[in-house]
Order: structure tokens, then sequence, then C-alpha cells
């Protein structure tokens, strides 16, 4: 299976080399930039930075923060299978998460009516400092991303990236 980072760093590198105009062939750092931005290190050092507060605050670890997030901003019944899934979080740390806000009282877990071996999971409203605690962390952290970019770059930058993630999600086998 090809890299990604390396597949990407190809093109790219086979794309700026065709051109004869200086400010658009590759920086020198490109490729550790592209790297250090799909392996994630980057930022989740920086998300790490701007989330400790948080969670030392509320006594929260990371995984909890978000399984909170994602069940406020989802409007249907949302299963442990649902997180998994869609925050690719393993079933251990959601099944240990959701034992721990449970026992805090943020979520409410309750059996689904004709199969009892689903659990719908919501959240309470003790959750909701919380919540409205970590949206302010992620305006922040967006704030930092998009310093000096314009609207246009922007709405480009998060379009391409909306289609790559829709590419790599196609692509993952969620039947694990």
């Amino acid at each position: 299976m090809i890299d990604i980072r390396f597949f990407l760093l190809y093109h790219y590198d086979k794309v700026s080399s065709q051109t004869n105009d200086k400010n658009l062939r590759r920086p020198e750092r490109m490729n550790d930039d592209i790297e250090s931005l799909l392996t994630g290190q980057l930022f989740k050092k920086m998300a790490e930075q701007q989330f400790h507060p948080l969670m030392e605050t509320y006594d929260l670890r990371k995984v909890e923060l978000d399984i909170l997030c994602f069940l406020a901003d989802t409007d249907s019944q949302v299963t442990a299978r649902d997180i998994m899934n869609r925050r690719y979080i393993s079933k251990a740390h959601i099944s240990k998460s959701i034992k721990n806000l449970k026992k805090r009282g943020l979520i409410h877990v309750r059996e689904d009516v004709d199969d009892r071996r689903l659990l719908h999971i919501s959240i309470t409203a003790d959750a909701m400092p919380i919540i409205a605690a970590y949206r302010e962390s992620w305006k922040q952290i967006s704030q930092i991303l998009f310093d000096g970019i314009t609207a246009e770059e922007k709405e480009m930058i998060l379009n391409v990236l909306h289609r790559i993630v829709h590419n790599l999600d196609q692509a993952i086998d969620h039947t694990e």
C-alpha cells in the first residue's frame, strides 16, 4: 500500500519541479511541513496545549471531551458504534469513556426498545458548560490554523480537505 505522505509529496514535487517560476517552486521545508501535517503531530501538539487546561479543570481525558461534543453535535440517537465509526475511537476507549461519563452524570445511557444490545447515548445538562468551553477552545484553534489565510483560501482548503476525508473514509473498512 502506498503511504499517502509519499504520494502527495511525489505529486507536489512533480508539479513544482515543472515550473521555472521561483515563487511556485517548493520551499525547502515543504516535505517536512507536509509530513508534519499528514501525520498530525504538529496539530496534535497544538491541540493538546489548547485542551490541557480544559481537561484539568473538568478532570476529563481528551477522548471523553471528543465524545461529549460528538453527542452534542448529533441530533440522531447515538450508539457506541456510531462514535467508533465517526470518530475513529477504539471500542475499549469508548467503553471506558462512556462508563466514566455516565458515572459523573454527564451522559445518559438507555437501552434500545427493540434491541437491548444497543445503548443510546445522550448528554445531560451537566455537560453543557464543558461543551461550551470545548467549543471555545476549537474557535481558538481555528483562529490559529487560519491566521493569515483569506476567506477564499479557507473555503478552498476546506473543500479540498472535505474531499480528501471523504476519499479516505470510502477506503477504510468500517467492519473492524
